[in-house]
């Protein structure tokens, strides 16, 4: 028993007598109380450690199984897109009797054709709209100059012309 009651906690000012009367004892105890509380601090650095590991490694996971179902896919759309190309070839071959290598490279052509008009097109609204973002960005930083200094970037180029 510590003198304090069965079960009850000792006073700040209790502890502060017991730790003039016995200073050795109190040392003890404060390198007692030091030592606990560095092992709670460790267990509560071990636990984020484990908690982010856990967590890095279902990203892990999660990042490889979307990755598999993406090739998957892929694969899916390409093994159906060769098989279109391919039907549709067939069939303009038997179209041409005498030239049946004739569909497969119409095939071919029309099909490399549609893909880089494509991409040329997407190119160019990128980068239109690209354009478009900074006009307006310089626009409006241009506007914030005049509010500031009474005159943008714009403006002192064209008085020094």
């Amino acid at each position: 028993m510590d003198g304090h009651g069965e079960g009850s906690r000792p006073t700040t000012f209790s502890r502060f007598e017991e730790a003039i009367a016995d200073p050795v004892g109190a040392l003890r105890q404060i390198r007692a109380d030091v030592a606990e509380l560095q092992e709670y601090a460790r267990y509560y650095v071990s636990t984020r450690v484990d908690a982010a590991k856990a967590i890095g490694r279902q990203v892990i996971f999660w990042t490889v199984i979307l990755g598999i179902a993406g090739v998957v896919f892929l694969a899916v759309i390409a093994t159906a897109a060769v098989l279109l190309l391919q039907g549709i070839a067939g069939g303009l071959a038997d179209a041409f009797d005498g030239a049946p290598w004739l569909g497969p490279v119409l095939v071919g052509a029309l099909t490399l054709a549609i893909t880089f008009a494509g991409l040329f097109l997407v190119r160019a609204r990128v980068e239109k709209s690209a354009l478009k973002r900074k006009q307006k960005e310089y626009g409006d930083r241009q506007t914030e100059q005049e509010r500031w200094f009474g005159h943008s970037v714009a403006q002192r180029a064209t008085r020094a012309e």
